[in-house]
């Protein structure tokens, strides 16, 4: 290895384990103490239920096809998520700054390294916890634009905003900083 590390290897034979541990009739796991005992432990007191048979499930009927589902996602517009594009975001920021909040749910050290000028960050892992404690009151009643790096976490928080936390004006942007950075856009560091 070129790291310098030393690689250990043992050889198992895995058909004898098996027929071991068939014999004792127990579950049992896999250990390897780097000695020459056994490899496998029986598990105790393990208690394993007969196999039944599974419960019937109603089906959801055309749970694929977003037009005949019987339950929508949190991520549907029908429950309330909107989405926006970065040219639109960038548009609204030019002619009316004060218009959108734009609240960027990465971490601070991913926000240090680019975000959109006047972006607040409050790291995804902290949202709940902030708007818990008020932090965010004061645009309660704004239009929230949730941004990360490509537009995943952002949509979670979008969600969690807007069905949790009851904000009225959510709106995800789609592509995230590195949709904003793409096309050209002015990030601040």
């Amino acid at each position: 290895m070129s790291n310098g590390a030393v690689s250990f290897e043992k050889e198992v034979d895995v058909e004898s384990i098996l027929s071991e541990a068939s014999a004792a009739s127990q579950d049992f796991v896999f250990e390897d103490n780097d000695d020459d005992s056994d490899v496998w432990v029986a598990e105790k007191n393990f208690v394993v239920s007969p196999p039944t048979e599974p419960a019937s499930e109603p089906e959801v009927k055309g749970a694929l096809d977003p037009e005949q589902a019987d339950i929508l996602s949190a991520y549907s517009s029908e429950q309330g998520f909107r989405e926006i594009a970065v040219g639109d975001l960038r548009q609204h920021l030019d002619t009316a700054p004060d218009s959108v909040f734009v609240l960027d749910v990465r971490s601070a050290w991913e926000f240090s390294r680019g975000h959109i000028p006047g972006a607040t960050n409050i790291n995804m892992d902290d949202l709940s916890a902030k708007v818990k404690s008020g932090a965010l009151d004061h645009v309660r009643d704004s239009t929230v634009a949730v941004i990360c790096a490509a537009g995943l976490r952002s949509a979670q928080a979008a969600v969690r905003l807007h069905r949790v936390f009851g904000f009225q004006d959510v709106v995800n942007v789609r592509g995230g900083t590195t949709e904003w950075i793409k096309n050209g856009f002015h990030v601040d560091m």
